[in-house]
């Protein structure tokens, strides 16, 4: 199928429920029109790492090469590490926070350089942006990074405000019978995007070759009213820290199953994503909420992925168990973000799931 027919078979299908309004809408069926939440206002602080000239150490410490002290801090809930871009690889980036009065142990600051996968070179580069909850305090170590690889760094402390509707974020399906159907899911206003944030984005790519599997890292024992917020603090980030023109991600998929519109548009068209480098043209972005590194994807989850990769592949005729040449990458139809970019991203335990994936998408698709 062509994309030009695709495409138009894709806006026929929203149409198609838009119409049922004044028809008849199928049974436990709703209007596919978004809910819309109360805007958020999100608070970002920037705060520099002081440089450690020396130190004492065993041979086997990792040696700081910059700080950020444990202090007290305006209420947050994601955190981000940044510095100017340079050639050099990411440094490693450890973290404590405080929450309910507690310091965490030392941690890991996700994957990096988060910039690259934009496809375009700004002015700063940094980590993932990791949701903590609800914490007021922090302490940051930049370790062992040669002098002058990490310049300018800082601490990003983002506060998307925690709204009433978090607590039901609203969902909808598409008033169709056309098959594979378009999954449930809740759109940008749903998790109240913040329209201040960002810009136009290029235009959609015309074709669909692809699914990348990514995860967000940061926790998993986020609470269900979390995960809009989590969205939210990821919006900012990107858009406001990194100067991306949206959130980089097409779609999320929380531990519940639930689906987010993430791009603006990646529902009626192919939104050209921010999320594997010169890999989002001609793929959707699918992010997994959590560290599958450490956690087991859930079954709710990966049937999500899979209605929702079943919707964006079938209507160009895309085997989900075939290969396809990106870019100069030979990958799968429904590949991890490892497989065309160096990061451990989606994680270990989501990577031993994808061929389980393909095969249950290509069973939907029939």
């Amino acid at each position: 199928m062509s994309g030009s027919a695709a495409l138009s078979r894709r806006s026929l299908l929203r149409l198609g429920g838009v119409v049922g309004l004044t028809g008849t809408v199928g049974a436990g069926l709703v209007a596919p029109f978004p809910a819309v939440a109360e805007p958020s206002r999100t608070r970002i602080d920037y705060l520099d790492l002081d440089p450690v000239t020396s130190t004492t150490r065993t041979s086997r410490e990792a040696r700081p090469v910059a700080e950020f002290a444990a202090r007290t801090t305006s209420a947050f809930s994601t955190l981000a590490v940044t510095w100017t871009v340079t050639d050099a690889p990411a440094p490693d980036v450890r973290y404590r926070v405080r929450r309910d009065g507690r310091w965490s142990d030392w941690g890991p600051l996700g994957d990096g350089p988060v910039g690259r996968v934009e496809g375009t070179v700004g002015p700063r580069d940094g980590t993932d942006p990791i949701f903590v909850g609800d914490c007021d305090g922090v302490a940051v170590r930049v370790l062992d990074a040669p002098a002058g690889d990490v310049a300018d760094p800082q601490v990003v402390l983002i506060d998307p405000e925690r709204l009433a509707s978090d607590r039901e974020v609203p969902g909808d399906r598409l008033g169709t019978t056309a098959a594979p159907a378009r999954p449930e899911l809740t759109w940008r206003g749903g998790w109240g995007a913040d329209p201040n944030l960002g810009s136009t984005c290029r235009g959609p790519n015309p074709t669909l070759h692809a699914a990348i599997i990514h995860h967000t890292a940061g926790t998993n024992s986020y609470t269900q009213a979390d995960s809009a917020q989590i969205i939210r603090g990821i919006h900012a980030y990107h858009t406001n820290t990194l100067g991306w023109c949206d959130i980089g991600y097409n779609f999320l998929i929380d531990k519940w199953g639930r689906i987010f519109e993430g791009r603006d548009g990646s529902v009626e068209s192919n939104a050209h994503g921010a999320h594997a480098g010169s890999w989002n043209t001609d793929t959707v972005g699918i992010s997994f909420m959590g560290n599958y590194e450490t956690a087991a994807a859930t079954t709710a989850m990966l049937e999500s992925a899979a209605r929702l990769a079943a919707w964006e592949l079938a209507p160009y005729g895309r085997d989900p168990e075939s290969r396809v040449t990106l870019a100069g990458k030979t990958i799968y139809r429904i590949a991890g973000h490892g497989d065309v970019m160096a990061t451990a991203c989606p994680g270990r335990n989501v990577i031993a799931k994808m061929a389980s994936l393909r095969s249950r998408t290509a069973a939907l698709i029939g």
